[in-house]
């Protein structure tokens, strides 16, 4: 299995950068003490330093607004993923709980504000390609019995069989959600434009990692994909 990033998508976007972190053998559980207080600590922290106001004048949030706008979606309707979660803890909404895998890269991206998704390898079909839709691709959201269709010329990730994310790292698909039954994780870290500093990438994977370990255990790995160095990369 390899992670491609498609030649339309490198020449749009030569500032790309993507934080993988390679996960095996891990065991998923739903909650652990350590972790909600953590949750909660990152949760205190980040709201003393953000509200609605300021939020949008970070470097990482304002880059992936534009991002979005550059293939055609506004952002205040379809928020980037680390944003929306950002917004709702301003708005006094606590981070989900939804298993120890997901929670650590939540609370990954309300320390570092960037994108953070994932999936269970295992439910992969092929390789993993970061490319531009022709539109008219059928999509199942996370959580949601509607299916729906991909625009043409949006950015998403799918494997040979079907649209994993949309909007670039807009939403998920149900597929290929990490379950309380994973075994295999793929975590992706995003930044299209050079304004996000790649050493906040390779911090945020390293917190990431050990914060999958901890709470997930497991053999973990990362690196981070540059298009300037390749377009292909060996995840498993």
């Amino acid at each position: 299995m390899n992670l491609i990033i498609a030649d339309e998508v490198a020449e749009r976007y030569p500032h790309l950068r993507i934080g993988v972190l390679i996960g095996k053998g891990v065991r998923v559980q739903k909650k652990t003490d350590e972790l909600e207080k953590l949750k909660q600590q990152k949760v205190a922290e980040f709201r003393q330093k953000y509200d609605s106001d300021n939020l949008i004048s970070n470097p990482n949030i304002a880059a992936w607004r534009r991002t979005y706008r550059s293939f055609g979606v506004k952002p205040k309707r379809y928020r980037p993923t680390a944003e929306a979660l950002l917004r709702r803890l301003i708005k006094g909404e606590e981070t989900p709980l939804i298993n120890t895998a997901v929670d650590s890269y939540l609370v990954v991206e309300t320390e570092y504000l960037l994108p953070i998704g994932g999936y269970d390898l295992d439910r992969i079909t092929g390789n993993i390609k970061l490319r531009v839709s022709p539109g008219g691709e059928a999509f199942q959201p996370l959580g949601s019995t509607q299916e729906e269709t991909t625009n043409e010329g949006e950015i998403i990730y799918s494997d040979d069989t079907r649209v994993l994310t949309r909007k670039w790292n807009f939403r998920d698909c149900d597929a290929t959600k990490i379950t309380l039954n994973t075994e295999t994780i793929g975590l992706f870290t995003e930044a299209a434009e050079e304004d996000t500093d790649t050493r906040a990438i390779g911090q945020s994977l390293e917190d990431l990692q050990r914060y999958i370990q901890k709470f997930c255990g497991g053999k973990t790995e990362v690196f981070i994909a540059n298009v300037h160095d390749k377009l292909e990369w060996v995840l498993l």
